[in-house]
């Protein structure tokens, strides 16, 4: 009787619990929290979808497509996920693994021979878990500039691997790499025997009803309703155009909508089942939803004091305990456009945040999401919103430029090609009377050098405007004459420092 009695009070509990969750994701409270943070945050539109197993709690868009315009944004509006994709790439993986096909542990040079790593090592050790994970000793984001931009083809992208030097030991840390998921993506396609796209398309984007989604930079103009990515420029707000990743499909090339992604949230949630159908094996589901590695903390949560013991990466998939209970989530950003899902299943909640604009907003709003379901009372829009400006205001201001003169070097002193193993050939050349970079295989990377020291240039790339400014440093050898050049570029992504361009003669 002592037990029955105690059953029906956990029940009565969880009940009560689950009811004030409800209320605190109730739509109106929802719709006018986030019309206004998107008003705060300064972010031109906003899609939002908050899913259970089996039914659409909230669905709805906030703001416009493009600032300027009078088209709402609304869940069919198709928005760039970029790496949300990677959660998708690890599930075509995992179901090959379920059919025998792979093993999350065998070697990559087994799978693709021509794969060469800076290390030998490495290379004959690297797996399909390390890639997956991030755990190759390559530092976050390594070699993207080899294909940011760029047109060149996704063997040439992953024949320069080599020559990315590591900056901690293999599997001794947390290093993000888009191109080892490009790798991961032509080792499915390869057993797959189709495109990254279509894999897709047969395997979850079909089955889900995900009409609207799609991994085809090509199919883009062909759908309406289309987000267009924002930046803030000279304190203001700017559209700027989609980049490319069509040669990064695996790591990022994801295009799809909030009522989409609610259908593949819902599978989530379901242990991998959608309609009857299963789509991801439930035992592969934990795999991928399994620790590999252990993560840093945030600055939200070092600086807000979030409810957060730790964050790990699983395969496709980062994981923290939020108050106690395991949040999955990853995080995705193209130029001018990020994105944040979050699946819950301890809560049976999912959700999907996607803005037009580059902002932290959407991880916010899952912090904010989460503190709703746990019944915690924290502002976290207002908290982290007064944090960055703060943060802003206490930002040194830069040094007066040294007045003493230096000795002006004609431009045609630099003027040539120089060559980087990793981005291949720049072209220097004066046309306007300016020193002028263009990157021969970069659709992005035409530079404007302006002389600032006697071998110093400030650089700026009008075609990047999300790129601060940044230093061209020219070295010189025993004769004098221009050696080769680095770039001094301070950017979280792109990692200008890995590059050297060598002057040919």
């Amino acid at each position: 009787m002592k037990r029955l009695i105690a059953s029906l009070g956990l029940l009565l509990l969880v009940s009560v619990m689950l009811q004030a969750q409800r209320e605190q994701i109730a739509p109106k409270v929802l719709q006018d929290f986030y019309t206004k943070v998107i008003a705060d945050y300064q972010v031109p539109g906003m899609a939002v979808v908050i899913v259970d197993s089996d039914s659409v709690l909230f669905s709805k868009g906030f703001g416009v497509l493009e600032k300027g315009s009078d088209q709402k944004v609304n869940n069919q509006t198709i928005f760039g996920i970029a790496s949300l994709t990677k959660s998708f790439t690890t599930a075509l993986i995992a179901n090959l693994v379920e059919a025998g096909k792979l093993d999350f542990d065998i070697p990559l040079v087994k799978l693709y021979p021509q794969l060469q790593l800076y290390d030998n090592y490495v290379t004959s050790q690297l797996t399909l878990r390390d890639a997956l994970a991030h755990r190759s000793g390559l530092a976050g984001f390594s070699g993207d500039l080899i294909w940011y931009g760029s047109k060149i083809s996704d063997s040439t992208i992953i024949h320069r691997l080599q020559y990315l030097e590591p900056k901690q030991g293999f599997r001794s840390g947390f290093g993000y790499s888009n191109i080892l998921y490009l790798l991961v993506g032509k080792v499915a396609e390869n057993i797959l025997e189709t495109s990254f796209a279509q894999a897709l398309q047969q395997q979850f984007f079909s089955p889900l009803n995900m009409k609207r989604s799609f991994a085809d930079y090509a199919l883009l103009p062909t759908f309406e309703n289309i987000a267009k990515p924002h930046i803030t420029a000279n304190d203001s707000v700017m559209a700027i155009e989609y980049i490319s990743w069509e040669n990064m499909l695996p790591a990022g090339g994801i295009f799809s909508t909030t009522d989409d992604l609610g259908h593949y949230m819902q599978m989530l949630l379901n242990y991998g089942r959608y309609n009857d159908q299963v789509l991801i094996d439930s035992a592969q589901l934990q795999e991928m939803w399994h620790a590999q590695i252990p993560l840093k903390s945030s600055w939200l949560d070092r600086n807000l004091s979030a409810p957060v013991n730790f964050k790990a990466y699983g395969l496709g998939w980062t994981m923290m305990d939020y108050a106690g209970i395991k949040v999955l989530n990853h995080s995705g950003g193209l130029d001018g456009m990020v994105s944040h899902m979050l699946v819950v299943p301890e809560l049976n909640i999912g959700a999907a945040f996607l803005t037009n604009k580059s902002t932290p907003l959407p991880t916010i709003l899952m912090y904010d999401l989460l503190d709703r379901l746990t019944q915690n009372k924290r502002n976290w829009a207002d908290e982290a919103l007064a944090f960055m400006n703060k943060h802003a205001s206490d930002e040194e201001l830069p040094e007066d430029a040294d007045a003493e003169e230096f000795d002006v070097q004609s431009n045609d002193f630099f003027t040539g090609r120089y060559y980087d193993s990793l981005v291949g050939e720049a072209l220097l050349y004066t046309q306007n009377n300016t020193l002028q970079m263009k990157w021969n295989e970069s659709t992005l990377f035409h530079g404007l050098l302006t002389q600032s020291d006697c071998l110093t240039f400030d650089l700026t790339f009008p075609p990047v405007p999300s790129l601060p400014d940044g230093k061209v440093k020219f070295h010189l050898n025993a004769t004098g004459e221009v050696k080769g050049f680095s770039i001094d570029l301070p950017n979280p992504d792109l990692h200008f420092y890995e590059l050297y361009f060598v002057k040919q003669n």
